[in-house]
């Protein structure tokens, strides 16, 4: 069964680098086009690409420094709804601690002002306001403790989780997986298909399709029909492989994700 010859067979162990576009993190719609970027064995099936700026995630590091994506990633821990609650709830903690110190400090002046007049049961009074002032002191101390230390792991956590979600890809030129799926014809026919991306500008710019069945195999006419649907509808999935199968094309549908999965994750791009 014919296959055809890619130019490339297997992932790049270098990538190639472009001129960064200016403002790397401005929105910008996605505007995607027909254009052949690298030639295929299926006449009339373009390859996609796109501009290579199309507004950048909040999760996408690229053109970033290690302190601005820090900081990034501070600022989304910030605007976490538990976040915020732990953080009130620690205000709220420290203002009772202040108020109880106040009134403890209150209590204590009036204790020695008592002892300095020498009457027993003057002293006796204050002394005991003044020790069950001290321990509500204390208490408000220690829950405005527990809640600092609450908040400092729930930042931590919060933390983790969020910088796990961040990512910096490559500019450079990646192959996927190349994937053999079974086509029940009148014999059983295992199949190829890879797919070829180039990311610019942190984002991906352009898919070919680097191997595919020959024009003669079973696949030829959904690969026809399907491949280019694919490939414009990947350009719009905002850097990932969320693409919908093309309805009689599963195989082809399948095989087309499965590869540009794997060419994303060699560029740098979350699984």
């Amino acid at each position: 069964m014919g296959v055809t010859s890619p130019s490339l067979t297997h992932p790049p162990t270098s990538t190639l680098r472009e001129p960064v576009p200016g403002a790397l993190r401005r929105p910008a719609l996605l505007a995607v086009v027909g254009s052949v970027v690298a030639a295929t064995s299926w006449a009339g099936i373009a390859d996609a690409a796109a501009a290579p700026n199309p507004g950048q995630s909040i999760n996408n590091d690229y053109g970033q420094s290690a302190a601005q994506a820090t900081s990034e990633i501070a600022t989304q821990v910030a605007a976490t709804p538990s976040v915020i609650a732990a953080k009130t709830k620690l205000s709220l903690a420290h203002r009772l601690t202040l108020a109880r110190g106040a009134t403890e400090a209150t209590a204590r002046a009036a204790y020695l002002v008592a002892v300095a007049s020498k009457i027993a049961t003057r002293i006796a009074t204050t002394k005991s306001a003044y020790l069950a002032a001290h321990a509500l002191t204390v208490k408000a101390q220690a829950a405005e403790a527990t809640a600092r230390l609450a908040l400092t792991n729930l930042v931590a956590t919060r933390t983790a989780a969020i910088k796990a979600l961040h990512y910096r890809p490559v500019d450079g030129t990646y192959l996927g997986d190349l994937k053999l799926y079974i086509v029940p014809a009148s014999t059983f026919t295992r199949e190829p298909l890879q797919v070829r991306i180039r990311v610019y500008g942190g984002h991906l710019s352009a898919i070919s399709v680097a191997q595919q069945a020959a024009l003669t195999s079973d696949s030829a006419i959904y690969n026809t029909r399907a491949l280019g649907m694919l490939k414009l509808e990947a350009m719009q999935a905002k850097d990932t492989a969320n693409v919908a199968a093309v309805s009689g094309a599963s195989l082809t549908s399948e095989a087309f994700q499965q590869s540009l999965q794997s060419a994303l994750v060699r560029a740098g791009f979350k699984s």
